[in-house]
C-alpha cells in the first residue's frame, strides 16, 4: 500500500512542475491539499481515506527545489487502520540535465523505505544514468530521451501551446519516487479554459489564469501489460498549480483538492 503515497508525490512532481514556457510564468508556491476517498473497489475492504499533503516549490535560479509532506489515514472494514506518511525533497536543474531526490516512507510510524540518489539526463540519442545511494548503492541506465519531471512538464506545456485538442504526449519519465522510478507516461490534455478559478480560497491566486484538464496514465517501463499501473486526472493551471486531482489506483481512488494556496516571492532570477 506504500505505492499510493509514492504516486501522489510523483504526480505533483510531474504536473505542478513547469509552466515556465507559457505566457503566465510558473509561480513558486506552497499548497495544502485535502485528501478524501473518491471510491473503493469491491473487495478492497477500504471504508474511508482521509489526510492532507503540503507541497512547496522554490526557484533557486539554477534549478527548482520541491518539498513534500503527507499523512494519509486508511480505514478498513474488519482490519486495523493504516497511517501512511511520506517526506520527499528533490532538485532539478533548469536545463533538465541533473536531478537529485530523497524520499522517506513510513507506515504506522515505522520506516518502510528510504530512496536517495542523483541522475543525469538522457539526451535524444544517448541514455542517462541514475546513481542510487539508498536503499542500496546501485546504478540504473536510462533510455535515450528520458525526461525528469520538470522537463517533462515543459514538454507537455509546449504541446498544449500548439492549441490542438486533445494534446497527446508519451514519454519515458524518471522521478525517483520508488525503486523503479522509470515510467512511460501517456498524457492527454483537453481544451483550455481561459477564465481561471472562481472557487474560494483560490479566487485571488488563480483568477484569470488559464487551465487545462489533464489525464495521465503511468505504465511500468519494464512491463509490457496493456493496462496502466494507475491513472491521474487533474486541472493544471498555467502558473504551475494543480488542483481537482483524482488519483485512481487498483483498489481505490482519492480526491485531492487545494485548501490553502500561497504564492511565494519571486527571487528575481533573470
Amino acid at each position: 500500500m506504500r505505492h499510493w503515497t509514492i504516486r501522489v508525490i510523483a504526480v505533483l512532481l510531474l504536473c505542478v512542475a513547469g509552466a515556465q514556457v507559457r505566457a503566465v510564468e510558473f509561480a513558486a508556491h506552497r499548497a495544502l491539499y485535502g485528501l478524501t476517498l473518491a471510491h473503493a473497489g469491491q473487495g478492497s475492504g477500504i471504508s474511508s481515506v482521509s489526510g492532507e499533503l503540503v507541497v512547496e516549490w522554490r526557484n533557486g535560479c539554477t534549478g527548482w527545489t520541491f518539498e513534500y509532506r503527507s499523512v494519509i489515514d486508511v480505514i478498513f472494514a474488519g482490519r486495523d487502520p493504516l497511517r501512511l506518511a511520506s517526506i520527499a525533497s528533490t532538485w532539478e536543474s533548469s536545463d533538465g540535465g541533473t536531478y537529485r531526490f530523497s524520499v522517506r516512507h513510513q507506515a504506522n510510524g515505522e520506516d518502510t523505505e528510504r530512496i536517495e540518489g542523483s541522475a543525469t539526463g538522457a539526451g535524444k540519442k544517448k541514455g542517462g544514468l541514475v546513481v542510487f545511494s539508498k536503499p542500496e548503492p546501485r546504478r540504473m541506465k536510462l533510455p535515450a530521451g528520458t525526461l525528469f519531471p520538470i522537463a517533462h512538464s515543459i514538454a507537455l506545456m509546449e504541446e498544449a501551446g500548439k492549441d490542438k485538442t486533445p494534446t497527446l504526449l508519451s514519454r519515458a519519465v524518471f522521478d525517483g519516487m520508488d525503486a523503479k522510478g522509470l515510467y512511460q507516461v501517456n498524457a492527454a490534455m483537453g481544451r483550455k479554459n481561459e477564465k481561471g478559478s472562481g472557487r474560494l480560497p483560490l479566487r485571488g491566486a488563480l483568477k484569470g489564469v488559464p487551465s487545462w484538464p489533464v489525464n495521465l496514465a503511468y505504465f511500468s517501463y519494464a512491463d509490457s501489460k496493456p493496462e496502466p499501473d494507475h491513472e491521474i486526472k487533474l486541472r493544471l493551471y498555467a502558473n504551475g498549480v494543480a488542483d481537482d486531482m483524482v488519483l485512481d489506483f487498483d483498489e481505490f481512488a482519492m480526491n485531492a483538492r487545494i485548501g490553502r494556496l500561497e504564492l511565494l516571492k519571486d527571487p528575481g532570477c533573470r
